[in-house]
């Protein structure tokens, strides 16, 4: 064979193995381009997160590609594998840490909106796109509940795969408690069902409290659903001033994650007040007779409603109907009206003592108001009930012996309030830290959390290690808190 024949075969050769990676790795659904001219306006959109506050160091992402069909998603991972480039995953865009939109690939889901309710089996396919305002109609359409969070635009897939508490979950269990089995694209971009009895037992183990964007993408989940009680009660006990907050709070502490398991609470401190709230499954006399104790506490002051489950899903909501809350699940970041914060959280596995509770009341009242301009709050969720009915091992969501959760949250306005508002809230953590665990909910994620990984899985790690090695032996899906592998 001539010199020429030679070239021109090797030629040959590689035009083949381009047009079969062309072919191969062929990008699906609606694709945003960086570099498009014509997209500039919808990319500088599409391209946020809801919490504007991070300060991203790395560059913006090349493509966002808004997957309508599964096969979308799987062509996006193949694309990423053949062409080397990160992919972000992407649901609500409620990343308290931006996650979801660093990558040089944003595969977004909320596109994949299937809706399915099996009445007789009692069970509900939703694909991963929906938003929990979303799910709550559906579900109410057909005389169920679903056990979420009191943000309708959250996502439904990042809210269930890191745990997913709300104000129903002493009495029906975290979200990811009622999960029975997930569709995901994995690192090969293959397309598999993952139940608690097949073969991909362990994957499904691990996305009931470990799967955001750890060991592949979640296109569907599916649930068993809980029928719709005939009551729903909701409880406001408010005090008009700071005079019986550590007798308040004690009580509550010992209260909250002891109650009867159809009460859910919170209570809450906003900058020099403070509340308590909660929802209760089952009528109004049994919830006065339960509460009353608390509401005796000082000069507080007690409301008590009866809702029907749509009317409480409404009241957490903060909405008035739910065509308005509807109407949100289509809302999306806009750079013209920003939102910046930064939120921290740990559990409590014993009751505080004095000396926590006066770190709560000192970066609360006076140390606050000469620190930031912000907004500050710190909500603490009573757990027990349902929640502790399963082990730390059962599921990935580890915490099941803590007696209650609390968040701190800080927002401001102008971008020169920042270093102001997150030194008040490095101060205010720092102090609390001898009162509770190390332990932290990862669905709401921390950059400054030591050691994360203990922090967000416990005595699950070494399992989920596994588990990921398994299933991402390449480690393709990552960020800066994912999970890393056995070998990594």
């Amino acid at each position: 064979m001539s010199r020429n024949h030679m070239v021109l075969l090797t030629f040959l050769v590689i035009l083949i193995q381009m047009m079969q990676l062309s072919l191969a790795a062929e990008l699906t659904g609606h694709v945003i381009f960086q570099n498009n001219t014509n997209q500039r306006e919808e990319y500088a959109q599409a391209h946020l997160d809801w919490n504007q506050g991070v300060k991203l160091s790395g560059p913006l992402p090349h493509i966002i590609v808004f997957a309508e069909t599964v096969q979308d998603v799987s062509n996006a991972v193949l694309y990423c594998l053949e062409w080397n480039l990160k992919l972000a995953v992407r649901s609500g865009r409620h990343s308290y840490e931006a996650f979801s939109v660093q990558g040089d690939v944003i595969l977004d889901v909320t596109h994949l909106k299937t809706k399915r309710i099996d009445r007789e089996r009692r069970v509900g396919v939703f694909g991963a796109g929906n938003r929990l305002i979303e799910v709550y109609n559906e579900v109410m359409k057909q005389g169920f509940v679903f056990p979420g969070g009191t943000c309708p635009t959250v996502s439904l897939a990042g809210f269930t795969l890191g745990g997913g508490y709300g104000f129903l979950a002493r009495t029906y269990g975290l979200a990811c408690d009622n999960l029975i089995a997930i569709e995901i694209v994995t690192s090969k971009g293959n397309v598999i069902i993952a139940n608690a009895t097949n073969e991909y037992s362990d994957l499904f183990w691990a996305c009931q409290g470990a799967g955001n964007g750890n060991f592949g993408i979640i296109t569907s989940l599916t649930y068993r659903l809980n029928p719709v009680e005939p009551q729903y009660v909701i409880y406001q006990l408010s005090w008009p001033d700071w005079s019986n907050i550590k007798e308040a709070f004690n009580f509550w502490q010992r209260f909250g994650p002891n109650a009867d398991p159809r009460l859910t609470s919170q209570f809450t401190f906003y900058h020099t007040s403070f509340a308590s709230a909660g929802q209760f499954v089952g009528p109004k006399e049994e919830l006065e007779r339960i509460i009353k104790p608390f509401s005796q506490i000082g000069n507080a002051v007690l409301k008590i409603t009866e809702m029907t489950y749509h009317d409480s899903v409404l009241f957490f909501s903060g909405c008035e109907n739910m065509t308005y809350c509807l109407q949100q699940a289509d809302w999306n970041p806009l750079s013209t009206s920003q939102q910046m914060w930064k939120g921290k959280s740990t559990y409590v596995m014993e009751e505080l003592s004095s000396e926590g509770i006066d770190v709560l009341l000192h970066f609360m009242g006076s140390h606050f108001q000469n620190s930031t301009n912000g907004f500050a709050g710190v909500l603490i969720d009573s757990l027990g009930g349902k929640i502790a009915d399963l082990s730390p091992t059962d599921t990935a969501f580890v915490h099941r012996r803590a007696k209650f959760h609390m968040q701190g949250m800080i927002y401001w306005l102008q971008d020169s309030e920042r270093t102001a508002s997150l030194g008040w809230l490095s101060s205010f953590w720092n102090s609390l830290k001898p009162h509770v665990s190390p332990y932290s909910y990862f669905n709401y994620c921390d950059l400054d959390v030591e050691d994360y990984m203990n922090a967000y899985y416990g005595q699950n790690v070494p399992r989920l290690r596994k588990i990921k090695s398994k299933y991402d032996p390449i480690h393709f899906f990552q960020y800066p808190q994912g999970i890393s592998s056995s070998l990594g």
